[in-house]
């Protein structure tokens, strides 16, 4: 009966690990943070257990123990949550608590810190993430009232284009109209000339064959003159 009850104990002791509500839980956050106004973060710490279990609290400093969550010019901006992963070859598992802030403003500037606390009363406190709120870049309004003097210009511009275009199309059909008249005024000119010349030439041919003081007959045949 007594062997029984060493071998219970014995396995009773083993089966439940022993607790130590001082150990320390390493807990890892990143160092700084920058998000401009107006847009959201998640800050994040890390830290490697055994359990699932715990609980969060996060806090402005490190040093301060009131939650977030209590104070109210974070009411209805800030929202937490964890994931875990575990770690291969071990029972153990990595929890990270991650912080969300929405709509962050300049004032949220400083120092966040993760408080953590397990099932069996082990603690841990993060080594803080700065956070660092840039101001947010004015958007530059477009003027209506440029942009549609923009547009007439351009439309102006156009309108010029096109009427310097079909006026030096204009000069340049009535340029080759012209020239191409004077050169025919010119060929006929010629022509005329030519016809006179030639037709001169055989009239003096004519009449000086003739003898002067004698009645005689002679006979005259024209031929016609090719010019050219």
């Amino acid at each position: 009966m007594m062997i029984c009850k060493a071998s219970f104990f014995l396995i009773f002791l083993h089966a439940v690990p022993p607790t130590d509500a001082n150990a320390f839980i390493n807990i890892t956050q990143q160092e700084i943070m920058n998000v401009e106004a107006g847009q959201s973060v998640n800050i994040t710490c890390s830290f490697v257990f055994d359990s699932p279990s715990f609980t969060a609290k996060w806090t402005r400093g490190c040093n301060h123990s009131v939650s977030l969550s209590d104070q109210t010019c974070y009411n209805g901006r800030i929202s937490s949550n964890s994931d875990l992963t575990t770690e291969s070859g071990t029972l153990c598992y990595k929890i990270n608590s991650i912080l969300t802030i929405v709509n962050v403003l300049e004032i949220d500037s400083g120092i966040y810190c993760c408080h953590i606390q397990t099932v069996r009363g082990q603690m841990g406190i993060g080594s803080g993430t700065r956070l660092e709120v840039i101001q947010r870049k004015p958007i530059q309004e477009k003027n209506p009232t440029n942009e549609n003097m923009q547009y007439i210009l351009y439309a102006v511009v156009g309108v010029e284009a096109c009427i310097i275009l079909v006026l030096l199309i204009v000069v340049v059909k009535f340029c080759h109209k012209g020239s191409t008249q004077v050169v025919n005024q010119v060929f006929e000119d010629e022509s005329v000339c030519e016809g006179k010349l030639h037709y001169a030439e055989i009239c003096q041919s004519k009449q000086s064959n003739r003898v002067k003081g004698r009645h005689s007959e002679e006979k005259v045949t024209y031929a016609p003159v090719k010019l050219r």
